[in-house]
């Protein structure tokens, strides 16, 4: 990461993997462009999360999945654990996915296992819940990998398996559900799991949250989460594909919203 504005989540503070800062590099080898090197403790697929000074990091190693703070100098600050692990990350299969976000005073982490922590800057946990344990065990094919939004004060969790699927509020402050919706289809088999994160769609004065999944792309109400329309026809029904489980994540700009079929 690059010392420029705060970088408080995945894809960024506009939540559309855009960067304003100027003059990067765009080529790297081991040692080219290549400022300081940190060995992590494990594995992860989570991207970092970056405020002013500090870099946060999830890692898994053979005991525990870890929140870490690295400095932008490249030092370890502290480690966090978030979770007992069940062996390291293997290949991209981690249960250190969802990547961490941070509104410049705590860090908000999600596991594969469905664990919810949020961590102050100091490394101390504020709170907690596990989402299994609070909204259905999870049942995915490949596991658990969608990284909640973080939004003003709110966390949004999109949980859409075989289970069931639920789009879910949380306040940052405490960890308690603000609301929780149901969220329907007509999707099966394989279809039914969700691996792609929400996203945020921004247009003026109007602010939506977007889910993706089991074969619709759906826009809810932030306040509230109530349903405010949707798009199908992403799995056309008379050449239907029960294996289309979708996993690209869709992405928002004014006027305009991406969204993938798989």
């Amino acid at each position: 990461m690059s010392q420029a504005d705060n970088w408080p989540h995945w894809r960024g503070a506009n939540h559309d993997g855009v960067s304003a800062e100027k003059g990067l590099p765009v080529e790297w080898s081991e040692e080219k462009n290549i400022v300081w090197k940190l060995k992590l403790p494990g594995g992860s697929s989570a991207t970092p999360a970056v405020w002013g000074d500090k870099i946060f990091l999830m890692a898994q190693d053979e005991k525990q999945i870890s929140l870490l703070c690295v400095s932008t100098a490249g030092k370890l600050l502290w480690k966090t654990k978030v979770v007992d692990s069940r062996g390291k990350a293997k290949g991209e299969k981690s249960f250190a996915s969802p990547s961490p976000s941070t509104d410049g005073k705590r860090v908000f982490t999600m596991t594969g296992m469905g664990e919810v922590v949020a961590i102050d800057f100091d490394g101390q946990e504020v709170w907690r819940f596990n989402a299994q344990e609070r909204y259905g065990k999870f049942r995915y094919g490949f596991g658990y990998h969608t990284t909640p939004l973080l939004y003003s004060d709110r966390l949004y969790l999109q949980l859409i398996h075989s289970g069931g699927a639920w789009v879910v509020a949380i306040d940052t402050m405490n960890g308690k559900e603000i609301w929780k919706i149901e969220r329907p289809s007509d999707g099966v088999a394989e279809c039914e799991h969700s691996y792609t994160s929400p996203c945020l769609w921004r247009d003026g004065k109007q602010a939506r949250l977007i889910t993706h999944g089991n074969d619709y792309a759906i826009a809810h109400r932030l306040i509230d989460g109530k349903e405010i329309w949707r798009v199908g026809d992403l799995n056309p029904k008379d050449q239907y594909n029960r294996t289309l489980r979708f996993v690209s994540s869709p992405v928002a700009v004014p006027g305009l919203i991406v969204v993938p079929s798989a």
